[in-house]
């Protein structure tokens, strides 16, 4: 049986059909901004594609019937619902009902994704569902939402009421989901007395269905109930800190507080990426070799003179301050505000990450005219 290999996994992942590998490529990798793939499907492709928009409209335009192939028919039996009893005169029309089956299945398992993709989250803020085959708890989906809600509002920057508008949409969905289920159910009961042949679907009863779907509400509800709680749950299972916030005014002041990120932590999750890693230190060994090569070459600081004094072992690290204006329209703070912005850029980064903004991290943040009138005093 031939194998498909995803080559934008570092770790060369193989699934069985194109299927697999197109949907695994749809879910985890779509937004990648180095997006490279080059189609092989057939003699006359080999055209590389840099956008996953222009590979879909590839894929679908002249590869198909890949997408629709029927080979996994068969092995699509777990069908979570009790009206897999058929009668004696639906015989003829089972092919064409798995078939059915099939497209309904791989068009929600993008959603609910494979076990081996639950393994191998390749997006930023991925998840730690180290969970073995077959099993899942309730506290691997409510680890999964989290994980979602945190990338919507982190990577996609959509306000609190918006995550918690689709919460909502959520539970609401999932009651209804509930609801239509249940009279399934009770249209389908004399089918199941009246048949006389059984197919070899999995069977789950009524009330555990419904009690598994409330648990998944509860779970919804109470993640994105209030900001503190979510705050918990992402230090509980994502390891995720807030910025330590640090009293800038003296005693006789109103109390203000500027807000500080440890560079160390930052930087601890940057290079926990093997990947991002691994093309750090290739750049500076490159760096190292053009300029052993041309004397009158400067790529970097550690070129220079004083650079010379850096242990080779050693990351460089560029700090920046700006300016930026923040408005407060409603409330008792109803104003204009400058705040200070600290920051910081490896310089070591390969140039053509650089410029981007997940690139770029913040060190501390506190009013702009703290630093410029009280500080800047005491130090003239």
């Amino acid at each position: 049986m031939s194998l498909f290999i995803c080559p934008l996994c570092s770790t060369n992942r193989e699934f069985s059909t194109f299927l697999k590998l197109f949907r695994h490529i749809t879910v985890f990798h779509q937004n990648e901004p180095r997006f490279e793939i080059t189609c092989n499907l057939d003699v006359s492709c080999g055209v590389l594609y840099r956008t996953y928009s222009a590979y879909k409209s590839h894929v679908y335009r002249h590869h198909a019937h890949h997408l629709h192939s029927t080979q996994e028919i068969a092995t699509n039996s777990n069908i979570i619902f009790n009206n897999n009893v058929q009668h004696n005169n639906q015989d003829s029309n089972d092919e064409n009902d798995n078939l059915d089956l099939f497209e309904d299945h791989a068009e929600s398992d993008s959603l609910n994704s494979e076990d081996e993709e639950d393994n191998h989250y390749t997006t930023l803020l991925a998840s730690n569902n180290n969970r073995e085959k077959n099993t899942l708890s309730l506290l691997d989906v409510k680890k999964s939402y989290i994980s979602f809600i945190l990338q919507l509002r982190e990577e996609f920057f959509l306000p609190k009421n918006t995550t918690n508008v689709i919460s909502t949409y959520i539970v609401t969905l999932i009651n209804h989901l509930e609801v239509l289920l249940e009279e399934k159910a009770f249209m389908n009961q004399s089918n199941i007395l009246s048949s006389t042949q059984t197919s070899n679907g999995m069977v789950v009863e009524l009330q555990a269905l419904k009690k598994t779907m409330s648990e998944i509400s509860n779970e919804i509800q109470s993640t994105t109930r209030n900001e503190y709680q979510f705050i918990k749950n992402c230090q509980k299972y994502f390891d995720y800190h807030a910025p330590e916030a640090i009293p800038v005014s003296t005693d006789d002041e109103q109390l203000e507080h500027g807000y500080y990120i440890p560079i160390h932590r930052t930087l601890s999750s940057v290079l926990c990426s093997k990947d991002f890693s691994i093309q750090i230190i290739e750049n500076i060994q490159q760096q190292r070799i053009a300029v052993e090569n041309d004397d009158d070459l400067m790529l970097s600081f550690r070129d220079s003179t004083f650079g010379s004094r850096i242990d080779d072992n050693s990351l460089m690290i560029q700090l920046y301050m700006d300016d930026i204006g923040l408005t407060n329209p409603i409330g008792a703070k109803k104003d204009h505000h400058k705040m200070a912005m600290i920051y910081f850029c490896l310089d070591d980064t390969p140039e053509q990450y650089r410029s981007q903004l997940d690139c770029i991290y913040l060190v501390g943040l506190c009013p702009t005219s703290i630093l410029k009138v009280k500080y800047l005093i005491e130090i003239n």
